[in-house]
């Protein structure tokens, strides 16, 4: 059992380092200017998937006009 929980903090102490170097890199980034990059980086799969979520949204609207001009001729 002692051997287990040292093995899962050593995990945890691990991933805090590890956490704590990607922190220190983002914000030197920052620092240095190189912000848009920095935040390109940060925030690409929250840029992507709410890129997807707007051409889903607008095909299917695009879809809905089509359905409503067929009815209307």
């Amino acid at each position: 059992m002692d051997s287990k929980k040292l093995k899962d903090r050593e995990k945890i102490a691990k991933q805090i380092a590890k956490t704590n170097d990607l922190i220190r890199k983002k914000y030197r980034a920052l620092k240095t200017g190189k912000r848009k990059i920095a935040l390109k980086k940060h925030f690409k799969l929250i840029v992507v998937s709410l890129k997807q979520i707007v051409e889903t949204i607008c095909s299917s609207e695009i879809m809905n006009l089509n359905q409503l001009r067929k009815k209307s001729l």
